[in-house]
This record gives C-alpha cells, structure tokens and sequence, in this order.
C-alpha cells in the first residue's frame, strides 16, 4: 500500500508531501507480543516520519485486533 498526502513535517520546518507505507510492528500488549500492520507517513524530502491523526487511530486499532484474535511474526507463526 502506498499512499500520499501533505503533513507538516517538524524537520523541515513545513508541510511537505508525504508517503505512507505498510510495514509490520510488534509491540507488547497485556504481557503478549503482538504483530500487525503498521502504517508509517514519511516526508518524501527528508524521510522523517510525519505525524497523520488518521493513521495513528488506523494503527491503534490494528493493534487491538491483533490483539484480540491472537498476533503471528513475521514468519506467520503464531505467538503463545
């Protein structure tokens, strides 16, 4: 998945025009270590990640699903 959009971007000083890749996190919730999408906004002109509320509330609730219904790594192999 890769979308776009302008953020502003607190290295660059101004908004910019971002990318938003899907890459896989792993996090610990409630004692498990739980994987899911991750969504990350970069800015196009120096990389940094760009803060976009949307995407933010996507990923929590990613996160939560994965959660709820059991995590697998990277490998598909499920946690226990």
């Amino acid at each position: 998945m890769l979308m776009e959009g302008y953020a502003l971007c607190q290295k660059c000083g101004k908004e910019e025009k971002y990318v938003i890749k899907k890459i896989t996190a792993c996090d610990t919730v409630g004692g498990s270590k739980v994987c899911y999408p991750y969504y990350r906004a970069t800015c196009v002109v120096c990389g940094d990640e760009v803060y976009v509320p949307d995407l933010v509330d996507r990923n929590v609730k990613n996160m939560l699903e994965f959660y709820r219904r059991g995590s697998f790594d990277r490998e598909g192999r499920r946690f226990v």
